[in-house]
């Protein structure tokens, strides 16, 4: 939902400062063999990344080499010299994390760790690459299972190379269920790609946003219940489809795809709403 800048951290830097924690002279020496397969990942990552095409990049189980290093000790390099505290690579770890405030897969919570935007189960020569590790809050980054990217219909939204904030493709309707409700949509540009489509169009799915921009656009709907049934009651419908519009414009200003400016627009544009079916 957000863009956040693709981190400068070099793969080599990274990767040898992971390796320095390993105290097993033959496990180290296996992780140095195996390092020029691990740059060639992150290159072509890049490329991919870059086209749109990540679905491209082949997962562990399709490789037809032995590796040098097994997907476990990938994995666990990841885990133990890189995210565990005070091990060699943590530094790294903490630079990536602090380089979003707002988790950017959905705008709404603050990054506690770190996401593999390829799982590092499935593709671990990626495990501690850089630009497949991204600043994410706890939520999203339960609610993403360890999935392969099998096609270009399973892509997601990349934080580092897609930029969909020039465009509104985040839309919300307002029904009555027992009072007014909330429900969030996927309404991508006709002109787009179908690669940017397929993106935006599985983001709400991938990490339950649907399900969590209702919980928080219908306590949103609670919470102004009195203010606009005051409005209502004092300058009419009208006064309160404007009130609706201007917040609606000013959550656009700081993010045009936000859960808040989508609810708003909703709820402005709902005759229902704006008649004093408030709740």
């Amino acid at each position: 939902m957000r863009k956040i800048p693709k981190p400068t951290v070099d793969v080599s830097l990274v990767y040898d400062a992971c390796l320095s924690g390993i105290g097993n002279v033959d496990k180290q020496s296996r992780f140095v063999s195996h390092k020029g397969n691990v740059l060639y990942a992150a290159s072509e990552y890049e490329k991919k990344a870059f086209d749109s095409e990540i679905y491209q990049i082949k997962a562990c189980d399709e490789c037809i080499t032995v590796p040098l290093v097994t997907k476990d000790e990938q994995k666990k390099l990841y885990v133990e010299q890189m995210a565990k505290l005070g091990r060699p690579g943590r530094g790294y770890y903490d630079i990536l994390r602090g380089a979003a405030r707002l988790c950017p897969f959905c705008g709404i919570s603050s990054v506690r760790t770190l996401e593999h935007y390829l799982p590092k189960a499935q593709y671990p020569d990626l495990a501690v690459v850089p630009v497949n590790l991204i600043p994410c809050c706890r939520d999203c980054n339960t609610e993403k299972l360890d999935a392969k990217i099998d096609g270009i219909e399973d892509q997601n939204i990349h934080p580092y190379f897609d930029d969909f904030t020039q465009e509104q493709w985040l839309f919300a309707d307002i029904i009555d269920l027992y009072g007014p409700s909330v429900v969030f949509r996927v309404k991508p540009p006709a002109a787009w790609s179908s690669k940017s489509q397929y993106k935006v169009m599985n983001h709400l799915t991938t990490y339950s946003l649907d399900e969590r921009f209702g919980d928080l656009g219908n306590g949103e709907i609670e919470g102004v219940r009195k203010e606009m049934t005051d409005l209502f009651d004092d300058a009419g419908s009208q006064a309160v489809k404007t009130q609706l519009e201007e917040r609606a414009a000013s959550y656009a200003e700081r993010n045009l795809n936000c859960w808040q400016m989508a609810l708003y627009q909703a709820l402005a544009n709902s005759n229902y709403y704006c008649q004093g079916n408030f709740g």
